[in-house]
């Protein structure tokens, strides 16, 4: 078995698991909902994925390449040249690890992936029916309400965030500046 075969993240595995949807999952309703679902958490993954890989990459090549201008000779490069190429490196930096931070690429792919995960195990168990999916009967409701409370949680869970965010931004609103 190669590597990439046990890789259960990668792209071409998801593509896999979604067309199986199609296939095993027959009501029209749940296999739409399912599968747009998936989709946007995987999509919103791979994206936070290379956004983050991209950043992470810049941040070890800018320092690297500022290293190296500082090591060129005077006879090469001008001192105004490479204060310039010094100046725009940082800066550059700086403002790719301040939209890192910002955005938070990092924590959102792991969080996206996370939900992904979930509802593809609990999908497993649906389309497989074991688990609490065993009664044909009762299995399309338990389904819906098991996405339901995946929902519920995800939504508390950025609720939750939100509102630690929004509380630190009215304490830091509320104090005084010191004086520069």
């Amino acid at each position: 078995m190669r590597l990439l075969e046990l890789d259960s993240y990668s792209m071409e595995n998801d593509r896999t698991f979604l067309k199986s949807i199609e296939e095993h999952v027959k009501d029209p309703y749940i296999r739409e909902r399912l599968i747009n679902r998936l989709e946007w958490y995987m999509v919103m993954a791979n994206r936070c994925q290379c956004f983050y890989y991209m950043s992470a990459c810049m941040g070890i090549v800018m320092p690297t390449l500022i290293l190296l201008l500082n090591s060129i000779p005077g006879n090469m490069l001008s001192d105004g040249m490479r204060q310039l190429c010094i100046t725009a490196l940082s800066g550059l930096s700086g403002i790719v690890g301040g939209l890192s931070g910002i955005f938070g690429w990092h924590e959102n792919m792991i969080r996206y992936r996370s939900n992904a995960e979930r509802l593809k195990s609990e999908t497993s168990f649906y389309m497989l029916g074991v688990g609490n999916y065993r009664d044909r009967k009762q299995r399309d409701q338990m389904f819906l309400n098991a996405l339901e409370d995946l929902s519920l949680k995800e939504n508390q869970m950025w609720q939750k965030e939100e509102s630690s965010h929004s509380s630190y931004r009215q304490e830091q609103g509320g104090r005084r500046r010191p004086n520069g």
